[in-house]
């Protein structure tokens, strides 16, 4: 949702209201910039965003370093509703130096689970923090560093309670504040296998030791629709990608009427990939799957082949109303006409 690698704080899809709050600065992290949450007693940042839904599988992951054990827990993310108990909450936890997640579905129906590293002897180092939920069987797993270290299972139902996201402190509990930097933070919307952690925590290696040994990361560039534009009938996405370093770039298609779907890069609204291409190249894509008057929301992710990563903004377009009729008199067509958006019209 969020990125810091250009030295300040950019809300890369435009569509979450990301407020840094009492001092948090952007800083060092393990790739590129981070997030540092630097007094431990009032910065946090408030995505002001209820991405979580009830009952749902969700997955969040961050590399984490945590710069001083305050001796009380340590929200490193939550999504938590003080008037209802209902919610999230990934953090470092105070009383045994380890990372927990509680998931609440009201009040006295919380369920723990922690993992196994002590935080507070490796503070000033990086640690991969990883919690994944699956509401159908009703289990939560921790991972550190791409292994599974901790879980629980109860009948606890999750329940964001339409609670808010806020990285850095507690929604309610006043205290709970972070002291220490968040970078490459990842929130989805269903449970990750193990395997796809695992990959992702070493992809994430793979793309620091890229960048130590200076390679530039790939662009994409949205050409076609543009940006809240009407189309009508079908319409051809077009992107182009490019590497400085002369890389072989592949890219993947965001395409969905769910905006949430495309923000999180769901794998339900992949629609389109393409492979080892050279830079330089303008890649398109045809969507005759639209239904007049409907909204579609659409991204570009792009990957070198060292495993550098960029981005695009998210998009929008409308599928313009059309209005159409024909007459027949007498069994004998007569002209037709259609009206667009805009008011234009043809006749035949």
């Amino acid at each position: 949702l969020l990125s810091f690698d250009k030295g300040v704080l950019q809300d890369v899809t435009s569509q979450v209201n990301a407020m840094i709050n009492n001092g948090a600065v952007v800083a060092s992290g393990k790739y590129g910039y981070g997030l540092d949450f630097e007094n431990g007693d009032s910065d946090y940042l408030d995505l002001n965003s209820t991405i979580f839904v009830n009952s749902q599988d969700f997955t969040v992951m961050a590399d984490l370093n945590f710069e001083s054990d305050t001796g009380t827990h340590e929200t490193i993310i939550g999504a938590y509703h003080g008037t209802t108990d209902k919610g999230m909450n990934f953090r470092y936890r105070g009383d045994d130096d380890k990372l927990e997640t509680t998931i609440s579905e009201g009040p006295a129906m919380t369920l723990n689970f922690a993992g196994t590293t002590v935080l507070n002897t490796i503070l000033g180092s990086w640690i991969h923090g990883s919690v994944t939920w699956n509401n159908t069987v009703d289990e939560g797993l921790i991972f550190e560093n791409g292994q599974r270290r901790g879980s629980g299972s109860s009948s606890v139902d999750f329940q964001s309670g339409a609670a808010p996201v806020i990285i850095g402190r507690h929604m309610t509990a006043a205290a709970h504040y972070l002291d220490g930097v968040v970078d490459n933070l990842r929130i989805y919307d269903r449970k990750l296998a193990p395997s796809e952690i695992l990959s992702i925590q070493s992809v994430e290696s793979v793309v620091i030791s890229a960048e130590e040994a200076d390679n530039a990361n790939p662009t994409v560039s949205l050409n076609l629709p543009a940006n809240v534009s009407s189309v009508a009938d079908s319409v051809t996405l077009n992107w182009t990608l490019n590497d400085s370093d002369g890389d072989t770039v592949n890219s993947t298609l965001y395409l969905s009427e769910n905006l949430t779907a495309v923000i999180l890069s769901s794998s339900g609204a992949i629609v389109n990939t393409t492979m080892s291409l050279p830079s330089g190249t303008v890649v398109s894509y045809l969507d005759s799957n639209i239904l007049n008057g409907t909204q579609k929301f659409w991204k570009v992710i792009a990957f070198d082949s060292n495993g550098a990563q960029a981005t695009s903004d998210v998009r929008n377009f409308i599928v313009s109303t059309v209005l159409g009729c024909k007459a027949n008199v007498a069994n004998q067509q007569t002209p037709s006409f259609r009206i667009n958006q805009s008011g234009n019209y043809s006749v035949y």
